[in-house]
C-alpha cells in the first residue's frame, strides 16, 4: 500500500509516472528487505551470535524463489567471471551457473553483468517469482535511479531494468557479503570451469555443508587459505630468485 500511495503523489505533484510492473517490482523489494529486518530484529533478543545472524542468508516465502550472484575478476587471466545460485523457500539448493567473460571489466560493469546475466537465466528458467540478491548496493540502487547516460554501465543497467519490467514479479536487492557467499566463492571457482557450466547439485569443488550451514566460518576459512597461497607463492618467488642469482 505504501508503494502505491507513494507512486500516486509522484504522479500528482511531480509528473512521474511509473509503469504497474514498476510499482509491483518496487513493492516486492521493500516487502523483501521489511522481512529481513525483521528476522535481524527479532534474532537481537538474544545475547550471543547476532552479527552473524544479521548478515546470514535468509530463505524467501513461498512462492518465491531466491538467486544470489556475485562476479569476480581475474587479472591474470583476462576474464570475469559471473556465478549464480538459486535455491528455494525451504532453503534447498536448486540450481546454479558461471558464466567466463574475456576481459578485465570495472568492478561496477562487472558487478551490472551478473545481475542482467542472472535476470536473462532465472527468466528463460521460466520462474515466475524471484527475490535476485547482490552484495553490491549501488548497482540495486542504480536500477531505480538510472541516469541518462551512455556509459557502459548505464546501458547494462537500462538491460537489467528491461528484464524487470518483463517479469513483474522479480525483484533485485541488497544482501551483506556474508549473505552472498555461496555464489560469492563459485564466482572465485569458475576460472577453473568450462563456460558456461551448469549445476543441478552443488559442485563438489566447493564445500558446501560448510557455506550453506555457516557463511562466516567459511569466509573466515577461504581468506585464511588464500593468505597461506600468497606465503607459499612469496616463498616460491624467493626461491627462484636465489636461484637466478
Amino acid at each position: 500500500m505504501w508503494s502505491i500511495w507513494k507512486e500516486r503523489n509522484e504522479a500528482l505533484w511531480n509528473k512521474s509516472h511509473k509503469n504497474a510492473a514498476g510499482t509491483v517490482r518496487t513493492a516486492l523489494a521493500v516487502l523483501n528487505e521489511w522481512c529481513s529486518i525483521h528476522n535481524v530484529r527479532f534474532v537481537e533478543v538474544g545475547d550471543e551470535g547476532h552479527d552473524q545472524q544479521q548478515t546470514k542468508w535468509i530463505k524467501p516465502y513461498p512462492p518465491y524463489f531466491k538467486c544470489n550472484v556475485d562476479a569476480s575478476l581475474s587479472n591474470t587471466q583476462g576474464m570475469t567471471s559471473v556465478a549464480m545460485v538459486i535455491r528455494d523457500d525451504r532453503g534447498e539448493f536448486v540450481v546454479a551457473r558461471s558464466v567466463l567473460f574475456p576481459g578485465f571489466y570495472q568492478v561496477r560493469e562487472a558487478e551490472a553483468i551478473g545481475v542482467r546475466e542472472a535476470l536473462s537465466w532465472t527468466k528463460n528458467l521460466g520462474l515466475k517469482y524471484l527475490i535476485l540478491e547482490t552484495d553490491v548496493k549501488y548497482v540495486v540502487d542504480g536500477l531505480t535511479n538510472i541516469e541518462k547516460g551512455m556509459s557502459e554501465y548505464d546501458i547494462l543497467l537500462k538491460e537489467c531494468q528491461l528484464l524487470l519490467q518483463s517479469k513483474p514479479a522479480f525483484s533485485v536487492t541488497f544482501v551483506r557479503r556474508n549473505g552472498n557467499m555461496v555464489a560469492h566463492a563459485l564466482a572465485k571457482e569458475a576460472f577453473s570451469f568450462d563456460s558456461p557450466s551448469v549445476w543441478s547439485s552443488p559442485p563438489l569443488c566447493l564445500r558446501w555443508r560448510d557455506l550453506l550451514k555457516n557463511p562466516t566460518r567459511f569466509s573466515a576459512s577461504l581468506q585464511k587459505t588464500n593468505r597461506r597461497e600468497l606465503r607459499r607463492k612469496h616463498s616460491d618467488d624467493q626461491v627462484s630468485k636465489r636461484e637466478e642469482e
